[in-house]
């Protein structure tokens, strides 16, 4: 997965910024396309952040990839009720090439991938609502 962000900036809330390649080397990584708008994004995406800080001492990131209609919205629902993972800027042209690359055409949809980008699940979703978080990274992990 670093190879396909190596070059970009990614973000946190906090304000760190790092590239992909630091970032996302040797982990399992997942990305979290969702807007502030969305209610059932609103309705997932604490779930995500608890299952996100239960795996704070594994090697796993969320990416999350706005489709908010501006920066602001962006920010606002991350201050709102994300976790500290990782975020592609509102103003890079990696969230419409992501979006494209995976084919997202329904909101939320977390897609878990492996270091070169293929796909391990496009139902990463459904599988942070029904498993123990350590029980679906493992099975994540085994796949990579």
């Amino acid at each position: 997965m670093a190879e396909l962000l190596a070059d970009v900036e990614l973000c946190r809330l906090d304000g760190k910024r790092t590239t992909g390649l630091r970032a996302l080397e040797d982990k399992v990584v997942a990305f979290f396309f969702s807007a502030q708008w969305c209610a059932p994004c609103r309705g997932f995406t604490p779930i995500l952040k608890e299952f996100y800080e239960e795996l704070e001492d594994c090697a796993f990131e969320v990416v999350f990839v706005s489709c908010d209609k501006s920066e602001h919205e962006l920010l606002a629902y991350m201050a709102d009720s994300h976790g500290n993972w990782l975020y592609v800027p509102f103003s890079s042209s990696q969230i419409t090439l992501l979006t494209k690359r995976y084919n997202v055409d329904g909101i939320p949809m977390l897609i878990v991938v492996k270091a070169d980008g293929t796909e391990i699940t496009r139902d990463g979703r459904s599988e942070v609502l029904s498993k123990a978080p350590i029980n679906a990274f493992n099975s994540w992990k085994s796949q990579l």
